[in-house]
């Protein structure tokens, strides 16, 4: 038989499935909207996902379910993804105190039948920390950037899921991943890297994938896509002092918020508000630093090892993007 018309050689023997998990604030949306959709990937409803991976509880979860629901889904002659930065849990939750971040992690484990790939990205803390409150603040939230991060002592969290530092600590989901799948099957990039060189990271998925020819479809397919929106913008610092007055007359998506009442539609409508202002305001003064100097000094203080543990399971030096960690002292000595 002629190798070249076997489908042996073309077809692998299993599917693949790449998981893109997140985290919150590092480009989800763009992956989703734009890389995601080029043809060579089928994008797997992220609804039908969430029923498998955070709808069910541990003692109704299903790896069979789960297996079965995938094997419909799967499209052999494709990249299947999965892309839902929930994954890793809810931002505003901490991952309700990481337990959902765990199981998710274990449920994926569960998975058979395919070549299981997983993709994530995090970023810098202070830079992700303060991109959170923006993002809070759009949704509704209330609170100041301090109250924010360090939510009331009454908000322990077996009793109230609010946000968490240590869900930023991202050694210990990483870790958990490369131990549960193959570490060579899971690859874990800065943010910031993929903002500087975003081709590199395409050859990299690429590589993980065994495709040498996915970076190209990824970039061909981008210029076609050209144009299109796909960001999911944050408010400036303008929008979100006007914001947190504003939350307090609706209670739509109640985030932490203390709504004085609720008027139907008043958050469709500030939302609009705050687009048309943001327009006007030049880029350079869009974004300024939310965090004072000693909040950041004391968050990179905070940091510093979990990073300095990132480093080793990752074989990278984060000090050149900007991370605290042993890198970046090493460097100053």
């Amino acid at each position: 038989m002629n190798p070249l018309n076997s489908t042996e050689n073309i077809v692998p023997k299993k599917p693949k499935l790449l998981i893109h998990m997140g985290y919150h604030k590092t480009a989800t949306t763009f992956w989703q909207r734009q890389v995601f959709s080029i043809p060579c990937f089928n994008l797997i409803d992220r609804l039908q996902s969430q029923a498998h991976f955070l709808e069910k509880t541990p003692y109704n979860f299903s790896a069979k379910a789960l297996n079965e629901w995938l094997a419909q889904v799967i499209d052999p002659n494709k990249m299947n993804v999965i892309s839902d930065e929930e994954l890793l849990g809810n931002i505003h939750t901490g991952g309700n105190g990481g337990s959902i971040t765990y199981e998710v992690i274990e449920r994926i484990a569960a998975i058979e039948g395919v070549e299981l790939y997983i993709l994530l990205f995090f970023r810098e803390q202070t830079s992700m920390i303060e991109s959170c409150y923006r993002q809070y603040v759009k949704k509704g939230g209330c609170y100041s950037i301090q109250n924010y991060i360090y939510p009331p002592k009454s908000a322990v969290r077996h009793r109230f899921a609010a946000f968490s530092l240590e869900h930023f600590m991202y050694h210990d989901a990483i870790e958990h991943l490369q131990r549960k799948m193959s570490k060579k099957n899971v690859l874990a990039l800065p943010y910031e890297k993929f903002c500087e060189k975003p081709n590199e990271v395409y050859a990299e998925l690429g590589k993980l994938l065994g495709s040498q020819k996915l970076e190209v479809a990824i970039r061909d397919g981008l210029k076609l896509l050209d144009g299109q929106k796909t960001s999911n913008k944050s408010l400036s610092n303008l929008s979100l002092i006007l914001a947190k007055v504003f939350n307090r007359l609706s209670r739509h998506d109640p985030i932490a918020r203390h709504s004085f009442i609720h008027i139907p539609y008043i958050d469709v409508i500030f939302k609009k508000l705050y687009e048309g202002i943001d327009r006007f305001i030049p880029r350079k003064y869009r974004y300024l630093s939310l965090l004072s100097s000693e909040q950041k000094s004391n968050l990179r203080e905070l940091y510093c090892l979990s990073n300095s543990k990132l480093e080793k399971l990752l074989g990278i030096s984060l000090a050149q993007y900007g991370y605290s960690a042993q890198s970046e002292k090493d460097s100053l000595s």
